[in-house]
Protein backbone atom coordinates (compact mmCIF):
# COMPACT_ATOMS: atom_id res chain seq x y z
CA UNK A 1 0.00 0.00 0.00
CA UNK A 2 2.84 2.99 0.83
CA UNK A 3 4.37 1.79 -2.46
CA UNK A 4 1.36 2.96 -4.65
CA UNK A 5 0.69 5.64 -2.43
CA UNK A 6 4.06 6.78 -3.28
CA UNK A 7 3.24 6.02 -6.87
CA UNK A 8 0.32 7.79 -6.65
CA UNK A 9 2.32 11.08 -5.63
CA UNK A 10 4.85 10.85 -8.09
CA UNK A 11 1.75 10.65 -10.62
CA UNK A 12 0.07 14.15 -9.32
CA UNK A 13 3.79 15.51 -9.26
CA UNK A 14 3.73 14.74 -12.93
CA UNK A 15 0.48 15.64 -13.29
CA UNK A 16 1.45 19.24 -12.09
CA UNK A 17 4.28 19.41 -14.65
CA UNK A 18 2.25 18.98 -17.25
CA UNK A 19 -0.34 21.83 -15.69
CA UNK A 20 2.96 24.22 -15.68
CA UNK A 21 3.33 23.26 -19.40
CA UNK A 22 -0.04 23.92 -20.33
CA UNK A 23 -0.44 27.14 -18.60
CA UNK A 24 2.95 28.59 -19.66
CA UNK A 25 1.87 27.89 -23.21
CA UNK A 26 -1.76 29.09 -22.48
CA UNK A 27 -2.64 25.87 -24.18
CA UNK A 28 -6.13 26.69 -22.77
CA UNK A 29 -6.76 29.97 -24.96
CA UNK A 30 -7.38 27.00 -28.12
CA UNK A 31 -10.44 26.01 -26.44
CA UNK A 32 -11.15 29.76 -25.14
CA UNK A 33 -11.08 29.71 -21.83
CA UNK A 34 -10.10 32.51 -19.69
CA UNK A 35 -7.22 30.37 -18.06
CA UNK A 36 -5.91 26.91 -16.61
CA UNK A 37 -7.84 26.43 -13.90
CA UNK A 38 -11.18 27.02 -16.15
CA UNK A 39 -9.59 24.68 -18.55
CA UNK A 40 -8.90 21.86 -15.52
CA UNK A 41 -12.56 22.33 -14.34
CA UNK A 42 -14.01 21.68 -17.72
CA UNK A 43 -11.86 19.22 -19.16
CA UNK A 44 -10.71 17.24 -16.45
CA UNK A 45 -13.02 17.32 -13.62
CA UNK A 46 -11.67 19.34 -11.15
CA UNK A 47 -13.55 21.57 -8.73
CA UNK A 48 -12.88 25.59 -9.61
CA UNK A 49 -11.03 26.44 -6.19
CA UNK A 50 -9.05 22.99 -6.15
CA UNK A 51 -7.89 23.64 -10.04
CA UNK A 52 -6.99 27.02 -8.98
CA UNK A 53 -4.86 25.63 -6.20
CA UNK A 54 -3.54 23.05 -8.41
CA UNK A 55 -1.83 25.82 -10.96
CA UNK A 56 -0.92 28.07 -7.49
CA UNK A 57 1.16 24.64 -6.90
CA UNK A 58 2.78 23.54 -9.90
CA UNK A 59 3.71 27.82 -10.16
CA UNK A 60 4.98 27.31 -6.94
CA UNK A 61 7.00 23.94 -7.62
CA UNK A 62 8.71 25.53 -10.71
CA UNK A 63 11.44 27.78 -7.97
CA UNK A 64 10.79 25.05 -5.36
CA UNK A 65 13.60 22.18 -6.83
CA UNK A 66 13.88 20.59 -3.51
CA UNK A 67 10.73 20.42 -2.82
CA UNK A 68 9.79 19.28 -6.58
CA UNK A 69 12.10 16.30 -6.28
CA UNK A 70 10.88 14.98 -3.14
CA UNK A 71 7.82 15.09 -4.71
CA UNK A 72 8.12 13.10 -7.63
CA UNK A 73 10.27 10.48 -6.09
CA UNK A 74 7.05 9.93 -3.94
CA UNK A 75 8.56 11.46 -0.45
CA UNK A 76 5.64 13.91 -0.42
CA UNK A 77 2.20 14.15 -0.70
CA UNK A 78 -0.01 16.23 -2.60
CA UNK A 79 -1.42 18.02 0.43
CA UNK A 80 2.23 18.16 2.36
CA UNK A 81 3.18 20.10 -1.21
CA UNK A 82 0.35 22.40 -1.39
CA UNK A 83 1.43 23.72 2.42
CA UNK A 84 4.74 23.92 1.84
CA UNK A 85 4.45 25.99 -1.51
CA UNK A 86 2.33 28.24 0.95
CA UNK A 87 5.26 29.34 2.81
CA UNK A 88 8.51 27.92 1.64
CA UNK A 89 11.31 29.72 -0.67
CA UNK A 90 14.74 28.81 -1.54
CA UNK A 91 16.62 30.11 1.69
CA UNK A 92 13.86 27.77 3.91
CA UNK A 93 12.88 25.02 1.52
CA UNK A 94 15.35 22.52 2.82
CA UNK A 95 14.34 23.02 6.68
CA UNK A 96 10.88 23.18 5.93
CA UNK A 97 11.10 19.93 3.75
CA UNK A 98 13.30 18.11 6.73
CA UNK A 99 10.51 18.65 9.02
CA UNK A 100 7.53 17.76 6.44
CA UNK A 101 8.68 14.58 5.31
CA UNK A 102 8.42 12.61 8.00
CA UNK A 103 5.61 14.39 9.66
CA UNK A 104 1.89 14.01 8.60
CA UNK A 105 0.15 16.17 6.09
CA UNK A 106 -2.45 17.61 8.78
CA UNK A 107 1.01 18.38 10.83
CA UNK A 108 2.62 20.23 7.97
CA UNK A 109 -0.63 22.18 7.01
CA UNK A 110 -0.62 23.38 10.57
CA UNK A 111 2.84 24.11 10.88
CA UNK A 112 2.76 25.93 7.47
CA UNK A 113 -0.03 28.01 8.53
CA UNK A 114 1.92 28.84 11.60
CA UNK A 115 4.50 30.40 9.21
CA UNK A 116 2.53 32.34 7.34
CA UNK A 117 0.55 34.06 10.24
CA UNK A 118 3.82 34.81 11.68
CA UNK A 119 4.68 36.51 9.03
CA UNK A 120 1.18 38.46 8.61
CA UNK A 121 1.88 39.31 12.68
CA UNK A 122 5.19 40.73 11.18
CA UNK A 123 3.84 42.56 8.33
CA UNK A 124 0.36 44.01 10.28
CA UNK A 125 3.18 45.15 12.98
CA UNK A 126 4.94 47.51 10.32
CA UNK A 127 1.84 48.53 8.60
CA UNK A 128 0.31 49.70 12.25
CA UNK A 129 3.57 51.84 13.47
CA UNK A 130 3.78 53.54 9.75
CA UNK A 131 -0.36 54.32 10.31
CA UNK A 132 0.37 55.51 14.11
CA UNK A 133 3.42 57.59 12.82
CA UNK A 134 1.36 59.98 10.73
CA UNK A 135 0.00 62.93 11.56
CA UNK A 136 -2.03 66.12 10.12
CA UNK A 137 -1.03 69.55 11.58
CA UNK A 138 -2.98 72.42 10.70
CA UNK A 139 -2.58 76.42 11.46
CA UNK A 140 -3.68 79.35 11.21
CA UNK A 141 -2.34 82.53 9.05
CA UNK A 142 -3.88 85.59 8.55
CA UNK A 143 -4.38 85.88 5.03
CA UNK A 144 -5.73 81.76 5.32
CA UNK A 145 -6.02 78.37 7.03
CA UNK A 146 -3.18 76.03 5.72
CA UNK A 147 -2.54 72.44 6.44
CA UNK A 148 0.85 70.28 5.87
CA UNK A 149 0.92 66.41 5.73
CA UNK A 150 4.50 64.47 6.18
CA UNK A 151 4.82 62.25 2.98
Amino acid sequence: MISLSRRINASEYEFLVLVLEFDIRQGWKAYLFNNCAEWLNMKCGIAPGTAREKVRVATALFDLPKTSSAFAEGKLSYSKARALTRVADPYNEEELLEYAIPATASQVEAYSRSLRNAKHRISTDDVNRIHRSRYLSCYNHADAVRSSVPS
